[in-house]
């Protein structure tokens, strides 16, 4: 069995993760592992776990979770996008995490941690701006991983 990278997609909420994510699944046959869809699912089963997690995600804060990585990129983006975002997404998601106490203690979270999470991973982060449209992230996207991980057409 072939020994796949591992393509960690980091960033505030709303920086815009899972679009980046899905767009690299569907034109590069890469597996999308959401973490967060994951923690979303165990809550809807109702077990023990998914409502000590639905406990943690209401609250806003971080669940811990922890896996190798090859690559990791971080989707920068400013706090006002980030609410903007949050908030337009909470009037259709019915996450959750969607609701403005919690999009408030997210961010606060995200802006805490933030450093010591990208010092930990510095010699493989590649930092992308993400205020820009998801197409133009996208394409930062491939150009950097291109160098990384994606094989050339010839290959």
């Amino acid at each position: 069995m072939q020994n796949l990278p591992v393509i960690w997609v980091i960033g505030g909420p709303g920086s815009g993760k899972g679009t980046l994510c899905e767009l690299l699944s569907k034109n590069h046959n890469f597996y999308h592992i959401s973490i967060g869809n994951l923690l979303r699912d165990e809550v809807k089963l109702g077990s023990n776990l998914g409502q000590e997690i639905e406990d943690i995600m209401e609250s806003g804060e971080l669940v811990d979770m922890i896996s190798p990585v090859d690559v990791v990129l971080f989707l920068e983006v400013s706090e006002t996008t980030m609410k903007k975002r949050l908030q337009n997404r909470a009037k259709s998601s019915h996450r959750i995490d969607d609701n403005e106490s919690s999009i408030q203690k997210r961010i606060f979270i995200q802006n805490k941690l933030i450093n010591d999470i990208l010092k930990t991973f510095e010699s493989k982060l590649i930092k992308i701006s993400a205020e820009q449209s998801i197409e133009e992230v996208y394409n930062d996207a491939i150009k950097v991983l291109e160098d990384y991980i994606i094989p050339k057409e010839n290959e």
